[in-house]
């Protein structure tokens, strides 16, 4: 490759980055201004309907059988969110301790000189799950944590989500493959990395040129349909999202009545299309971003 070519290359490979980055937060953008209309059409009950709902929540969560699963239903809000903080951060330290890999990981942190500037493996963690306890707190969205079996909710403002979050609690409850599949399903950042760096690294095949190979069939054929992987990729966590609303609803229906039951599932609807929008405008950030890359290189 002579010098032409590798600034052709690198063009491209950055133009195709850059356009990503900035379809990324006019896509974000877009994605909060139709999230906030759902957050407005769910906090719609009056007084009187959400204390008969947050009632059902309780009676449902009773006789899900989630409480034999050993599972938590927690009321959380802006006055008792520290405390919650604290117990899940102890209840993820009691969790790892009985693997023998994180106590000998912990145990050379310990032995190291600057051990207060060195994290534990499980910061990450522990602060991805606080970030949602405050949002939970606040009412802006409710949460199943199933790696410490608690499901986090204001009840006062989010009531109506108890049940999808019960929903996923069950889906983790199940069998050893419906876990996996259920945190497999939250791994998509993974996969959809992969695809991007495939599609903008892959120099573009010329016209009538052939793959070479098994690697290089495979990246040819990932780069040639990185808008219809990286869709396929969504498409677990869409079936979960899906099957959570089911089950919550199933729930539902022991409880509540048909007005509120309506409710609740129209509301459920709403936050799965939020899913569907973003697997369609990653999907298409990520085609776009490549297609760009191709053109500045070819110039």
């Amino acid at each position: 490759m002579d010098n032409s070519n590798i600034a052709n290359y690198t063009f491209g490979v950055s133009a195709g980055y850059l356009s990503y980055k900035g379809a990324d937060k006019l896509g974000l953008k877009i994605l909060q201004s139709y999230s906030a209309k759902y957050v407005g059409r769910r906090n719609n009950f009056s007084p009187e309907e959400n204390d008969i709902l947050k009632k059902a929540v309780y009676d449902g969560f009773s006789q899900s059988g989630l409480k034999k699963k050993k599972f938590y239903l927690n009321n959380i809000n802006p006055e008792n969110v520290d405390l919650m903080t604290k117990m899940t951060s102890k209840k993820i330290d009691i969790i790892f301790s009985k693997f023998e890999f994180y106590r000998k990981i912990e145990e050379l942190r310990t032995q190291l000189k600057e051990n207060n500037k060195i994290k534990s493996i499980t910061t990450p963690l522990k602060e991805n799950i606080n970030q949602g306890l405050k949002v939970a707190a606040n009412g802006n969205n409710a949460f199943c944590f199933p790696i410490i079996s608690d499901i986090m909710i204001n009840m006062d403002k989010c009531s109506e989500s108890a049940f999808h979050e019960m929903g996923h609690a069950l889906n983790f409850s199940g069998s050893k493959l419906t876990k996996a599949f259920v945190f497999g399903c939250r791994m998509i950042t993974l996969p959809v990395s992969l695809i991007f760096a495939i599609g903008l690294l892959k120099p573009k095949k010329k016209e009538g040129e052939k793959p070479n190979g098994i690697i290089d069939k495979t990246t040819t054929f990932i780069k040639n349909n990185t808008g219809k992987l990286t869709f396929a990729t969504f498409v677990p966590i869409l079936a979960e999202e899906g099957l959570a609303s089911i089950r919550g609803c199933n729930i539902a229906k022991k409880v509540l009545n048909l007005k509120f039951l309506k409710r609740i599932n129209r509301t459920n609807f709403f936050a799965w299309t939020t899913y569907f929008i973003s697997a369609l405008m990653t999907a298409g950030m990520v085609a776009l971003s490549v297609k760009i890359r191709d053109k500045v290189a070819e110039k």
